[in-house]
């Protein structure tokens, strides 16, 4: 299944920016990744929208992570659905040598245009330890430039840390995450009539929204309120 949400306020070749959420579980102990795959394409197929994104842990074997090659590979087919389509496939948990990082990847023409890895451990310690590894977190958190849009994208635990580092002013902020859907938090970070999108695998969130908007969307549904800001 796709989620569906047109951000009016953002026009991309003077349409209302269109994002597709993947709806998906996704755990760090494992996902379908076939079927995400096969979402994503099909959305691609679609040609219905201008974005496309799916939760954290959306690449993740059971119980293991990602070789390099088996990364490779994947990443070198989805480039081949971002030739017209910003495409961010939520995340993916992999090994280099002695250590695991928890990797999201930002696709457009064909080209991988951003990476961002997780900084905060979300539980990828405790996994690496079981695989006798390491968990490296990431060193950097920045935006990126999409057509006209100033985005930002944090990953589960790291909600909150764009605006931490004074940043306020992007246009869209996207949130991939595995049971922390902080969106409110993360949404600190946008300016006055910027957009959030949250795309958790646990919880099952797909939202995408103002702050007024996301501010009441969870308050419904978490039965009070979520997160000030």
């Amino acid at each position: 299944m796709i989620s569906t949400h047109t951000l009016d306020e953002l026009m991309v070749q003077e349409e209302p920016l269109k994002i597709g959420i993947v709806e998906a579980e996704t755990r760090i102990s494992g996902s379908d990744q076939q079927r995400i795959f096969r979402l994503i394409r099909e959305a691609y197929a679609s040609k219905e929208y201008h974005v496309i994104i799916s939760p954290e842990y959306s690449f993740m074997p059971r119980s293991r992570p990602l070789s390099e090659a088996e990364l490779a590979e994947y990443l070198e087919k989805l480039k081949h659905l971002s030739d017209r389509t910003l495409l961010i496939p939520g995340t993916f948990v992999w090994k280099k040598e002695d250590r695991i990082q928890n990797s999201c990847y930002v696709f457009y023409n064909g080209e991988i245009i951003h990476q961002q890895d997780k900084i905060e451990d979300g539980g990828e310690g405790r996994f690496a330890v079981r695989h006798s590894l390491k968990y490296q977190p990431g060193e950097t958190l920045s935006p990126f430039q999409w057509k006209d849009l100033k985005i930002g994208i944090e990953i589960c635990a790291d909600a909150g840390s764009l605006a931490q580092r004074r940043v306020l002013d992007l246009d869209i902020v996207f949130l991939v995450a595995s049971g922390n859907p902080d969106l409110p938090r993360s949404m600190k970070a946008v300016h006055q009539k910027g957009y959030g999108v949250v795309a958790d695998g646990l919880e099952q969130v797909y939202i995408a929204g103002n702050l007024a908007e996301v501010h009441k969307k969870f308050k419904n549904l978490f039965g009070g309120v979520y997160s000030q800001f």
